[in-house]
């Protein structure tokens, strides 16, 4: 039996490993940090007075932060193999939600691992979901741009073809946004809803004013 490696064996031979297959250079701090140092005071957060006794007081660190364009846009949160990786979920938050309020900017996505498990949350959005491995450099940068290019779900999910009157994308909007409904089968509830509107006649639209008045000419007008 193979013996349960420790935090930092995990991650010398494990994480490490696996950050270099998907193309992280772990020895280059312009690629990773290890041990990213997350100080709680630029973060506002109260910290006390600073004491030479306790350097390292009013910091945290993260395991791991990964770096596009010179700012942490991922960071990992390891665990020993033989804990579950879940176990690393709030602490890896905590650590992305004061590099938001250092940085400004969205919330880096969230990753943990044992190693062997490895979740990743875009916690602003969606919740965490299993992965078989690190993003690239690459999806790390697409995976900005989708977050960066998002329409809320109101918008990008209303097919005016079908409900393009205001108060039926009124109606739909407020159906969307107060989370009524998963995604799946949404649409063909919408198209449910609004052609049910269409085919009652007090919601069908009547003829124009000009055209209940019979055709003009030049005297009438």
């Amino acid at each position: 039996m193979t013996r349960p490696y420790d935090e930092a064996q995990t991650r010398q031979q494990i994480i490490d490993e696996k950050l270099a297959l998907a193309g992280w250079d772990v020895r280059d701090p312009s690629h990773v940090i290890q041990e990213l140092d997350i100080e709680l005071r630029k973060a506002g957060l109260f910290v006390g007075e600073e004491r030479p006794d306790h350097p390292y007081e009013g910091h945290q660190f993260a395991d791991y932060g990964l770096l596009l364009r010179g700012k942490p846009t991922a960071v990992v949160e390891a665990k020993r193999t033989s804990k579950d990786a879940r176990l690393g979920q709030e602490q890896a938050l905590r650590y992305a939600e004061n590099l938001q309020k250092i940085h400004g900017g969205a919330t880096p996505f969230v990753m943990y691992t044992n190693g062997y498990d490895i979740y990743h949350w875009e916690s602003d959005h969606y919740p965490p979901v299993t992965v078989h491995g690190f993003p690239t450099p690459d999806d790390l940068e697409w995976l900005v741009q989708r977050r960066e290019s998002r329409k809320p779900l109101s918008v990008e999910l209303i097919d005016t073809d079908i409900a393009g009157r205001d108060y039926q994308i009124a109606a739909i909007r407020s159906l969307l946004e107060g989370g009524s409904f998963s995604s799946t089968g949404l649409h063909s509830e919408i198209r449910r809803w609004a052609r049910s509107r269409n085919s009652c006649p007090r919601h069908r639209p009547g003829p124009s004013r000009a055209s209940t008045r019979g055709p003009q000419t030049a005297a009438s007008t």
